[in-house]
Formats: C-alpha cells, sequence, structure tokens
C-alpha cells in the first residue's frame, strides 16, 4: 500500500493521471480514492462485458470517464496493478 500511494504521489508530481488496474475489492477502492487515484478499473468496478454488453451501454448513451481524457496524450499514465 505505502508504495502504491507513493507512485501515485510521484506521478501526480510529475503532471501524470494514475489508472488503478485489477481492483477487486472495497479495501483497494477506498484506499485509491484516498490517495486521489485518478482512474480505477477492475472487478470491483465492474466486470468485462462481451461485445453485446459493450455495444448495450453504447447505445445507453453511457460515457465512462476513461474512455478519453480531454487535452491529454493516452500514453501519458501510469498503470498499478493489485
Amino acid at each position: 500500500k505505502i508504495i502504491a500511494g507513493d507512485i501515485i504521489s510521484m506521478a501526480h508530481k510529475l503532471g501524470h493521471f494514475v489508472v488503478a488496474e485489477g481492483v477487486e475489492n472495497k479495501e483497494q477502492y477506498e484506499y485509491l480514492l484516498k490517495n486521489n487515484c485518478d482512474f480505477i478499473q477492475g472487478y470491483y468496478i465492474g466486470k468485462p462485458l462481451d461485445e453485446n454488453g459493450v455495444i448495450k451501454l453504447l447505445n445507453n448513451n453511457w460515457i465512462g470517464e476513461c474512455i478519453a481524457i480531454e487535452g491529454y496524450v493516452v500514453s501519458d499514465y501510469y498503470c498499478l496493478y493489485f
């Protein structure tokens, strides 16, 4: 946990966004929120979708904040794996 918090802090000081991948439980999720992680992905947020599931979300005008970060380069982020 301490290392993850330091990585988030360091990335922010360098002007980057942080994406945590593989978040599977409430404890991890709350820790990341407390440490100002920018984006969180994993089973705790939502299970992987098949093609029909994605189409259904898009047809309902669902837009997740992880789809695009306006004004930033896509490769300009750090990933944390849990």
